[in-house]
Order: structure tokens, then sequence, then C-alpha cells
């Protein structure tokens, strides 16, 4: 079976365990592949990250295979453009939860000093978790709003918020608390394309698997 039947067929006699696994696989996937084109582009522009690589590769597939999961339960109809725009929602509340810590938060150390560490900024996440555990619950109303209507899909949404912004959005959480030259709004939208990036290799990635022609339906 293709992705793009695995994407379009809706039939009550197939086996929606299997196309579900399956799902789970080509998400996880591409997941590996963006989280290395991550880490090139962050060790050529940013720092040396291969430190963490084993770390950052679980973190890949974990996300990714959720993120396909999320998709799968949550979508009758699945379509090339309904994937896209999925995933460019959560990129935009990535990107939020950025510029979000930067109005709230007082700087505290420096994003130098931060790099200097090659340790994760556990003391500013910590600082950071009442925010964070907030806008993961807000978050996932607003996603539930588009693609859920019944509490069990609320908690398969929340989950896959939590996993992410676990995994993904740490980091981003403490943008506040870290002083930096220039304005936030330049940084955000650095952290945008840097965002943009790899969720648009994770997204073709998992696009590059199927073998035939997605349905090109403009529903979500």
């Amino acid at each position: 079976m293709t992705i793009s039947k695995v994407l379009t067929e809706t039939s009550p006699g197939h086996d929606r365990a299997k196309v579900n696994s399956r799902f789970i696989l080509f998400g996880a996937i591409p997941g590996i592949i963006s989280t290395l084109l991550f880490t090139i582009i962050h060790h050529i522009f940013i720092s040396d990250i291969w430190f963490s690589i084993s770390m950052m590769l679980v973190a890949g597939v974990v996300c990714g295979a959720c993120v396909a999961w999320c998709y799968f339960l949550l979508n009758s109809k699945k379509s090339i453009w309904g994937w896209i725009r999925y995933n460019l929602l959560f990129e935009k509340l990535l990107m939020l939860l950025g510029l979000v810590s930067g109005l709230v938060f007082e700087p505290g150390t420096t994003v130098a000093a931060a790099i200097a560490a090659n340790v994760p900024p556990i003391a500013l996440i910590k600082q950071a978790l009442p925010l964070t555990a907030v806008y993961n619950l807000l978050i996932s109303m607003i996603i539930h709003q588009f693609y859920g209507k019944k509490w069990k899909q609320f908690g398969i949404i929340f989950l896959t918020c939590l996993i992410i912004v676990v995994l993904l959005g740490l980091n981003i959480s403490v943008i506040g608390l870290e002083s930096f030259t220039g304005s936030l709004i330049f940084l955000i939208i650095k952290l945008f394309l840097l965002i943009l990036f790899i969720n648009a290799s994770y997204v073709l990635a998992f696009l590059l698997f199927e073998k035939s022609k997605l349905t090109l339906d403009y529903r979500i």
C-alpha cells in the first residue's frame, strides 16, 4: 500500500490499526531526517550541537511519529494541503511561544553564555515552566477548535502538543530569559525561518514516501 492510499482511503473495511501504524512509521522516519538537517544547519550558523545528536534523534522520532499519528486520528479527509496546513499550525504556535516568552520575561543571562555552557538551560526551563504549562493547555484548546469536537480528541491533541513542547519547545520558552543583540521581532523571524526549515524538511520527507499522487483537496 502506498502513502497516497494511506492518506486517502476511508472505506469501512480498511484495517485502521495497520494504517495507524504506517502513519507512525512514516512520521518517525522523516523526524530523523529533519533532525539531521537541523543539526547541520545549527552547526553551520549557530553552534556545534552534535554532542547531543542521540537525544535529538530520539526527540525527532517521537515528535515526528506523534504529529503524523495525531493527524491520522483527527482527520477523516486527508490531503496533501491538509497535511501541510496542519504542520504549519504547529510551527506558528511554536513561534508564538517564543514571542510570548520574550514579552513576559526579563533576561537573566545572555544567549552567548547559554551557548557556551553546552548544556541544557535547566534553571531557565524551570523558571519558564508555569508559562510553558499554561501555553501548552491553551494551544491544545486552539487546535481542538480546528480539528476536534470530542474530549477524546482533545486528549490526543494535548498529548501531541505536550510532547512537542517538552522535546522541541523548552529552549524556545526561555528566549525571554536570555538577553541578545537586536530586536525581539528580528529574533522571532530568525526562529520562524529555522522552524520553517525543520518543518518543511519533515513534511516533504513524509510526502516523498508516497508513490502516487495525493488528492489535492483544499479542505483541511
